[in-house]
């Protein structure tokens, strides 16, 4: 079976479990450095990075899929992704690899977790005894939000 770009993606942890985006929606992935907090704002949103010479919104995951456990780890990564034309870097704790998912290793997501909360999951990759719960990047903000994230 031959691999193609769409059976990639980059998976990440949030609190010690796997998540994955499609590898064509993501631009870079950088450690991160400096944080610029800004004041009165939603709470998944972290702050500001510079990324050679661009400023960009930092979006806590956790936070924005509202994953809340005690002893939370501190994100130690952010994954650049492009949406709706901006880009917007996502906070995680850490970025495992790129995995090859085909159709037949992932499940929809059960009706069990389907939720308000739970929108942005697609689906359920299996591989390897893994669980790898796939995330949307495409609903994971309104329209409404990214503008909100660019205007303040």
């Amino acid at each position: 079976m031959a691999t193609t770009i769409e059976n990639k993606y980059v998976i990440f942890t949030l609190d010690e479990e796997e998540y994955g985006f499609d590898v064509s929606k993501v631009l870079e992935i950088v450690r991160i450095e400096k944080l610029i907090p800004v004041p009165h704002s939603k709470d998944y949103f972290l702050g500001m990075v510079d990324i050679r010479g661009k400023v960009l919104p930092v979006i806590d995951l956790k936070k924005k899929l509202h994953i809340h456990q005690e002893n939370s780890r501190i994100p130690e990564k952010i994954i650049i992704v492009e949406l709706m034309n901006k880009r917007i870097a996502l906070a995680v704790d850490n970025v495992l690899n790129v995995l090859d998912l085909y159709p037949d290793e992932i499940d929809s997501s059960p009706p069990a977790v389907k939720s308000f909360h739970t929108k942005y999951i697609y689906g359920v990759g299996k591989k390897d005894k893994r669980l790898i719960i796939l995330i949307n990047l495409n609903s994971l903000f309104t329209e409404d939000e990214i503008k909100e994230l660019f205007l303040g």
